[in-house]
């Protein structure tokens, strides 16, 4: 972050944790911002989080026989953290009274139609799901097979995903250890 060492007194960060390569790395940077006393909040998407549709998604990559993309996909869906993970890591980059306050609902849709052009998918986790599929006429033969299985499964019910969050509160010491 491009901010001075001990800048701010309250840190809110509202990022998925799933997208950093080294989430530990970004926590630790919100440590550096944050002056001696400051309070941290950080909100977050935890292991769950899609996983209906993310079971749907790997029972077609496994009937496609697409190794290459089951593998990407068990990868996106082990790159969710566990809360005690999170927990392990703003302990770990010196804060204390760490605590977590987790939160699961669902997200309806009456179609898979629905499901793909509601703006909290199509433009959140869609393009990295299209990535997983691969390219050209293996995302379009990929993600037609899911929305076939989606309005399969579910004919004349709702589609409904998880929604598993987290808001991570800490303090950075007013005393920084020796």
């Amino acid at each position: 972050m491009p901010f001075e060492e001990a800048t701010f007194d309250l840190v809110l960060a509202n990022s998925s944790l799933s997208d950093w390569a080294r989430p530990e790395e970004f926590l630790s940077d919100l440590y550096r911002v944050a002056r001696p006393g400051a309070e941290v909040r950080v909100a977050s998407v935890l292991r769950g989080t899609w996983q209906e549709f993310l079971d749907v998604y790997r029972d077609v990559l496994v009937r496609l026989r697409r190794e290459d993309a089951l593998a990407s996909l068990r990868g996106y869906a082990a790159s969710f953290p566990e809360a005690a993970t999170v927990v392990h890591h703003l302990e770990q980059a010196g804060f204390v009274e760490v605590s977590v306050s987790r939160e699961r609902w669902e997200l309806v849709f009456r179609s898979a139609r629905e499901f793909f052009y509601a703006p909290v998918i199509e433009f959140g986790p869609l393009p990295r799901w299209k990535q997983i599929a691969g390219k050209g006429h293996e995302v379009q033969d990929t993600f037609l097979a899911i929305k076939q299985a989606i309005d399969t499964y579910f004919a004349g019910q709702p589609f409904s995903v998880s929604i598993e969050a987290g808001v991570f509160s800490a303090q950075k010491p007013t005393k920084t250890p020796s």
